[in-house]
């Protein structure tokens, strides 16, 4: 089985590693975007159907790729 997970940031890889590859028989696709939680966190202008849109779209591209 494989799983892809998206990260705000690199630092994350290595928790979720721990957390997942030991009790399950998987694999993990890494996919990192620091962009969107500081645009989400820092752009007044950027609403949460900005945010809503811009994770479906990452997710319909992760899918492709794994």
């Amino acid at each position: 089985m494989r799983l892809a997970c998206l990260h705000a940031h690199h630092s994350n890889i290595a928790n979720i590693e721990t957390a997942l590859l030991a009790p399950f028989d998987i694999e993990l696709v890494h996919f990192v975007d620091p962009g969107l939680m500081n645009r989400v966190t820092h752009d007044d202008g950027f609403e949460q159907v900005n945010a809503e849109h811009k994770v479906k779209e990452q997710m319909e591209w992760m899918a492709k790729c794994t």
